[in-house]
């Protein structure tokens, strides 16, 4: 394994460790029964550092026994992935469990460590089990992020070579954005996974997960084609939406309010959740408080609109944009002009009564539109 993997794991470890331990200094002084730093490390450290032990091994199966892509194989590779889930997940909780009960510093109601280590294998299995499938989910998404790196700097040295091939390096450039992954997103929803599993939140992490998954697959897609049709697009959007939301919580309300009859309008796939994850992140996220996204649209004649509003913080003065980079934003414009030239456009402006609105209009096409010409 290379040394920055290895130094990423640990620091992930660390860092998941002192936010335990943090939780755990809180909920004490909460209770009325302070416990000291020291004692919270003692209690959390072993449990990530053991997972960093473990996590080579889980990349390394990841790696050997693909579960994405083009595998004839994957079924009998889930069942071997589910069967060393339970090895190392029993593995882990053996070791932690001993480490555990010789240097807690606390009173434990059991006689030795074979007691408590057979308690938690009872308590804490599947929740381990759930965490070997977090890695491993990790590693496939820093692994195309990985690609998606590569296959830019590869598009870039064939754009130079051969000028005559433009059209086609377009193309290839809007198959690859499909492979743009946010890793602040990718590490929030991770985050939001493993708190729901520390706290036994089993069956909304598994649900999460499968949030997560379903978005991956759409967003890494190579073979997608460049235009969906708008139900399909909202379908996608919609497991976004739910991972925000784990981990928002009551603070974000999402709304989409546009006509069934529009199912069938096609649209840039992955055009709208670059609208609806700026609003969040730069709109809903910094505030305090709870806020509102809402989705709507409409036909006008050959015309199809799209809005994006928000009830956030509204625009940074002098900006086209939440803010500095708005990156998303001009992918999207990137894409619509390729596929429509002048005839479709974005804007973002203030709302009216404060937040922020992001507004797509293009052509109106459907299915049957497109194959009678």
């Amino acid at each position: 394994m290379k040394p920055r993997t290895t130094t990423t794991i640990l620091l992930a470890a660390t860092a998941f460790g002192l936010f335990e331990g943090l939780k755990g200094f809180v909920a004490s002084r909460l209770r009325g029964q302070p416990l000291g730093w020291v004692d919270l490390l003692i209690q959390n450290m072993p449990w990530w550092y053991g997972w960093a032990l473990l996590a080579p091994l889980v990349l390394w199966m990841g790696r050997r026994f693909p579960l994405i892509g083009d595998s004839r194989h994957r079924v009998h590779y889930a069942a071997l992935h589910l069967v060393v889930a339970t090895v190392a997940a029993a593995a882990h909780l053996a070791l932690v469990g001993t480490i555990f009960f010789h240097s807690v510093r606390i009173q434990l109601p059991f006689s030795s460590p074979f007691a408590l280590v057979i308690q938690w294998q009872a308590n804490f299995l599947v929740v381990n089990m759930l965490t070997y499938g977090v890695i491993l989910g990790a590693g496939y998404a820093v692994e195309y992020n990985r690609r998606y790196r590569e296959s830019r700097i590869e598009s870039a040295r064939l754009a130079m070579e051969a000028a005559q091939a433009q059209q086609r390096m377009a193309e290839a450039r809007l198959q690859a954005l499909r492979m743009e992954l946010n890793p602040h997103f990718l590490f929030n929803t991770l985050n939001a996974v493993s708190g729901l599993v520390r706290r036994g939140e089993n069956d909304r992490a598994v649900t999460t997960l499968a949030h997560l998954g379903d978005l991956l697959r759409a967003t890494l897609d190579r073979t997608a084609a460049p235009v969906v049709p708008l139900g399909e697009e909202l379908a996608i959007l919609q497991h976004y939406v739910d991972l925000e939301q784990v981990r928002l919580g009551d603070r974000l309300e999402v709304r989409i309010d546009v006509p069934e009859e529009l199912d069938g309008a096609l649209v840039p796939s992955l055009a709208l959740q670059p609208l609806v994850e700026n609003a969040i992140r730069h709109g809903i996220a910094p505030r305090a408080g709870p806020g509102r996204v809402t989705l709507v649209g409409w036909r006008e004649g050959d015309r199809l609109t799209l809005e994006v509003r928000d009830t956030g913080r509204g625009l940074s003065p002098g900006r086209n944009g939440h803010g500095p980079s708005g990156v998303g934003l001009t992918n999207t414009r990137a894409r619509l002009e390729h596929l429509y030239g002048s005839a479709a456009g974005l804007s973002l402006e203030a709302g009216h009564g404060g937040g922020a609105v992001a507004r797509l209009w293009l052509p109106y096409r459907t299915v049957t539109m497109s194959e009678n010409g």
